[in-house]
Formats: structure tokens, C-alpha cells, sequence
């Protein structure tokens, strides 16, 4: 967390012995423990706050789009026809365009 070596702490411990003396050094330690556990508590309750926003957040757009998706892509057929009767559609002969028009238009073009 803050990369503080064994050295660095017996120096600290040190200078907090003579800063606070014998007496009084077991009681701070131990409010200092008490005060590192409620900072920790604190900081994972605002990571866990922060996870479930942003998870609410992503859900809450998934869900826009699945419904912006859904409401573009209309799958139900616009009138009352059965699966039969399109399949009969499908079976129908195409219908020959009319090529006497084109016969007589292009003969016309000749002899002019």
C-alpha cells in the first residue's frame, strides 16, 4: 500500500516511542489499528457502491438496446396470412413479362 520496507518501520516505530513514550504508545498503536480497519471497511463499501452503479448503469443500456432492437425488427406479419398460404405464394409460376411491346417499339425504331 505504501511500500514501506522493515527498516523504515522500526524507524517510525522508534520515533513514535520517543514522541510518545512507553505509556502511551500501546494506546495509540491501537487507535491507529482501529482507525486503518474503518478506513478499509469504508473504501471496499465505496468500491462495492461504485462496482453497482456501473453494473446497474451497463444493464440499464443493455436493456435500451435489446428494446431499441426489438422494436426495430417487427417479426409479426402486417396482415392475417397463414404459413400456408405465403408457402403457395412461393409456389406460383413467375409471370412472363409482356415482350410485344418491346417487339413493336424496337420494329417502329427500324424504319424510321
Amino acid at each position: 500500500m505504501l511500500n514501506i520496507g522493515g527498516g523504515e518501520v522500526i524507524v517510525i516505530l522508534l520515533v513514535a516511542l520517543i514522541v510518545l513514550g512507553p505509556a502511551n504508545l500501546p494506546d495509540a498503536v491501537r487507535q491507529v489499528g482501529k482507525a486503518l480497519g474503518e478506513f478499509r471497511k469504508l473504501s471496499a463499501g465505496l468500491q462495492e457502491e461504485f462496482s453497482d452503479v456501473l453494473d446497474l448503469q451497463t444493464e440499464e443500456d443493455a436493456r435500451a438496446r435489446g428494446k431499441a432492437v426489438a422494436e426495430s425488427t417487427d417479426t409479426t406479419p402486417s396482415n392475417d396470412t397463414t404459413p400456408d398460404e405465403v408457402r403457395d405464394v412461393g409456389d406460383a409460376p413467375i409471370a412472363e413479362s409482356d415482350s410485344s411491346n418491346v417487339e413493336e417499339s424496337t420494329s417502329t425504331d427500324e424504319t424510321a
